[in-house]
Order: structure tokens, then sequence, then C-alpha cells
């Protein structure tokens, strides 16, 4: 039985190191509302602010009454509340590809983030 435990806790590092750490490791933003890479953006830098990342798909358009604090722009003239669920990971870099392929099919994908 410790054998076989040895044996699966040994093959699955040796999966991760292979095939993430060695091959194309990258961080990524991700949104944990959405589950989203493709909806996660910088927000544009305002003095004595500073630049976060936002998921688009989550934040609402800003109506003109939020304070300023609240409200961030994106790089085409976008403003924006909300959206700041956002974290760092690590994936492999041909996940990201995968997800813009599929987008691109019309496939969306959704991956679920817990703490």
């Amino acid at each position: 039985m410790e054998r076989d435990s040895l044996l699966a806790h040994g093959s699955a590092f040796l999966l991760q190191d292979r095939l993430l750490n060695c091959s194309d490791y990258t961080q990524a933003w991700i949104c944990k509302g959405c589950g989203s890479f493709l909806s996660t953006t910088h927000s544009i830098k305002k003095i004595g602010f500073e630049s976060q990342v936002r998921c688009r798909r989550c934040a609402k358009p800003a109506s003109g009454f939020e304070q300023a604090e609240m409200v961030w722009e994106d790089g085409n003239g976008g403003r924006f509340v909300g959206g700041a669920d956002t974290t760092i990971i690590a994936v492999p870099y041909v996940l990201k590809y995968l997800d813009v392929e599929l987008a691109a099919m019309g496939i969306a994908m959704k991956f679920n983030i817990a703490p």
C-alpha cells in the first residue's frame, strides 16, 4: 500500500515537473467570478492610483454617478465599475493557447478557481 502511494505521488510530481515547470510554465491572470483568462485586462493608471488587473466580463459600464475610486478605464476609453475579483495562477502556456483557439470556434472554457 505504501509502495502504491509513493508511486502515485512520484508520478504526479514527475508529470507536473516535466509538463509544466520545465516546458511552458507561465503565470496568467484569471477572473475568479467567471473563470476566464480572456476577459482580464489591465486598467489605465490614474494619478495617485495603481494599475490593476480587472475582468471586463464581470464589470458593469459606469453610469457616471460612482465615486472616482470605483471607476476604472480600459485602453479603449471605456469606463467600468467592478470586476476586481482576479488572481494570478501558474498554468502551462498551451492551456492559454487552447482557450484562445476554442474561443475562436465559439467554445467558452470556464475554470473553477478555489482558494
